[in-house]
């Protein structure tokens, strides 16, 4: 078997040299799938321009390599009689859940296989926290630097995420400057270890059928490798088949998805959102050299071990606008408040408010853009909240919830809505604030909720 892959590897290197330096011709690619009535199309792309020398060392540079060991499938899997005819884990249920993430951009640094890992696992951890509303946005860079040595295949980010996990996107931010130069592992934050999530276990598949994809598939994305053609460069819908152009290189991408009647695999692809269905594509099953998926991998993500050290979050300084500028026409409020410097795992969270102790109310995105914190000198973040309209005193709740579900402490300041009873506090409606502790991240609700958190690991 080592043999074969040796011949294989030998193979194609030199289909690889003998690639031509020039950009894909879109139109010869455009008249190819006309001629033969396909069922996608193709146009101008992300990397429509890029020569097929540039994309087989820069995007197709997947290796294969046999699995031994504890990375082996040593035991067939159990296929389900009652598998789903189609299933896409960006639309489940009666609800329409997204348990996907966004689509990232590896840019020319031939990191196909660390997206590809990181982005099934970002939407793993949503599945097995049961909360398709977080948007985790873990550290490819990360992931990438420290994983360990080339030649770089499928195994390194896969063995990485289990035994050191993936910290939050802002310990260590992708950066792709040179292609042929990987930055260095202690790039990333100090506290990486405490701001990460870990896999449980991961388990290689070597040429599955479809059958055995789909049933890896009913507990979330996995990844696969597949061989890339020139014309998959210009993709920009449809149900992809191999149709015309050279052989370029191996590449790694997510599954997300199947079809049965269509006989095709939804993926995310990590080429921007200027490729594809803005970034997604449909394959046909067994298409391309090798066939998709020759090498896939299933990743086990369990709630307990990623949130087996967390801690709640903190929060302080919460303010609203002047009280001139604090109640709009249609009664919303914009706020502000800062975190400790090592709530990290507060990216992708929630946000939650009340007024006067009603309801409890769900910011409508996630939190992504954290840009202060009570130590680093940045602007607080800044929300518009939903208020009301109706006259008089008001005191607003704010609270955070992070990955996990950990509930931060709770603040409190007053407003005024004119048109009630009249204000006898002339100062900024901030200085009526009823508990929030003004020192950073600080907290004189609960003797718990303090500290530097660190937590769920993101």
């Amino acid at each position: 078997m080592k043999r074969a892959f040796l011949i294989l590897a030998l193979s194609l290197l030199v289909m690889l040299l003998a690639t031509p330096a020039s950009a894909v011709d879109v139109q010869q690619v455009q008249r190819v799938l006309r001629a033969t009535h396909a069922g996608w199309t193709a146009g101008e792309t992300s990397v429509s321009h890029l020569s097929a020398e540039e994309m087989a060392r820069d995007y197709c540079n997947l290796q294969v390599v046999l699995p031994d060991g504890e990375d082996a499938y040593e035991e067939p899997l159990d296929i389900p009689q009652d598998m789903p005819a189609h299933l896409d884990w960006r639309d489940v249920g009666a609800n329409h859940d997204d348990f996907t993430t966004a689509i990232e951009d590896q840019k020319q640094c031939g990191t196909c296989a660390t997206f590809s890992s990181v982005g099934a696992f970002e939407a793993l951890v949503k599945i097995a926290l049961n909360n398709p509303f977080i948007q985790p946005d873990l550290s490819e860079q990360a992931v990438y630097s420290c994983e360990g040595p080339l030649p770089y295949t499928f195994f390194h980010p896969m063995a990485y995420l289990k035994k050191s996990g993936a910290p939050d996107m802002t310990c260590y931010p992708y950066h792709c400057d040179n292609p042929l130069d990987r930055p260095p592992c202690d790039g990333q934050c100090a506290d990486w270890s405490v701001r990460s999530f870990k896999s449980k276990s991961y388990r290689a598949m070597m040429w599955p059928t479809p059958d055995q994809m789909k049933a890896a598939l009913q507990n979330g994305p996995i990844v696969a490798g597949f061989q890339v053609y020139e014309d998959f460069q210009a993709y920009t819908g449809g149900v992809y088949e191999h149709k015309w152009g050279k052989h370029l290189g191996g590449h790694g991408v997510a599954v997300v998805g199947y079809d049965d009647a269509g006989q095709y695999w939804i993926c995310k692809n990590s080429w921007g959102t200027g490729w594809g269905e803005k970034g997604w594509f449909k394959i046909k099953w067994g298409t391309g050299f090798f066939e998709f998926g020759y090498q896939s991998f299933a990743i086990t993500v369990e709630a307990g071990i990623l949130c087996s050290d967390n801690q709640a979050p903190s929060i302080g300084n919460l303010q609203l606008a002047s009280q001139s500028e604090a109640v709009s026409t249609d009664g919303s409020l914009p706020i502000s408040f800062t975190w400790a410097a090592l709530e990290a795992d507060l990216a992708g969270g929630e946000l939650w408010s009340a007024i006067d102790g009603g309801a409890a109310q769900r910011y409508e995105n996630a939190l992504i853009e954290l840009t202060g914190t009570s130590s680093d000198g940045k602007p607080a973040t800044t929300y518009t909240l939903p208020g009301t309209t109706e006259p008089g005193d008001h005191t607003l709740q704010v609270w955070v919830k992070d990955l996990c579900g950990a509930e931060s402490n709770k603040l409190s300041v007053t407003f005024t809505v004119p048109g009630g009873t009249a204000d006898d506090d002339t100062t900024p409606a901030d200085d009526d604030a009823s508990d929030d502790d003004s020192s950073p991240g600080g907290d004189s609700s609960s003797g718990d909720n303090g500290g530097n958190g660190g937590g769920c690991g993101l």
